[in-house]
């Protein structure tokens, strides 16, 4: 069939250069696509800022309830597994599930939140004005997923990536219809 092994090579090379084309096409729609994806995103969210997509009115705990009010009345009863801590109107910090898989769970009914908390650090706020473009930077970079939006001390609501998900989502949705 084949007398040498130039004319095995000669076929293969003919074979494999009607290929790149095609792959070089397949990659370049590909890219395409994805870098339009990319435009309509950054445009949705240039505008926007943390107040516009924050989860506001989040359930929230006083540092004087036990831990097993803490689970029974607001994380289970919420479905939630983060939980800022306040007094009164000031910030304190925040407990949740993984706070609480370090405790055992007949110490829960005399455990106070406030003995367990883990207490407010700069890096876990963000204020109700920053950009998205900007919270997207600060989610990447932090080890929090969830950041609280505190204006003044107070907070004003909860943000994080499913947050900025939703909303993209929903505007995805909106630029389909007629």
């Amino acid at each position: 069939m084949f007398s040498n092994p130039q004319e095995i090579l000669s076929i293969w090379e003919g074979q494999m250069g009607a290929i790149w084309p095609i792959l070089t096409g397949i990659f370049l729609v590909i890219l395409g696509v994805w870098a339009c994806a990319f435009t309509i995103q950054r445009s949705a969210l240039k505008s926007k800022n943390v107040a516009s997509i924050m989860s506001d009115g989040p359930h929230t705990i006083s540092p004087q309830n036990t831990l097993l009010e803490l689970v029974d009345q607001t994380i289970l009863h919420h479905c939630v597994s983060f939980v800022p801590v306040v007094e009164g109107e000031k910030l304190l910090g925040y407990i949740n599930t993984q706070v609480l898989k370090t405790i055992d769970k007949e110490n829960w009914v005399n455990t106070t939140v406030g003995d367990v908390f883990v207490t407010l650090e700069e890096a876990q706020t963000v204020s109700p004005d920053l950009p998205i473009e900007r919270l997207l930077g600060r989610l990447q970079n932090s080890t929090y997923p969830k950041l609280m939006v505190v204006e003044n001390g107070q907070l004003l609501g909860v943000v994080s990536l499913p947050d900025i998900c939703r909303y993209l989502t929903v505007c995805k949705d909106l630029k389909r219809r007629p």
